[in-house]
């Protein structure tokens, strides 16, 4: 798992799995991430 995610430690990447350009899919919406 990696630990330089914004939210690594709060959403698990199995939950909130992440990708390359930043972004994340919450519940199946792909939302990006505010940094």
């Amino acid at each position: 798992m990696s630990t330089d995610r914004p939210f690594a430690g709060t959403y698990p990447a199995i939950v909130t799995p992440f990708h390359e350009d930043g972004s994340i899919d919450f519940e199946g919406v792909r939302e990006e991430v505010r940094r």
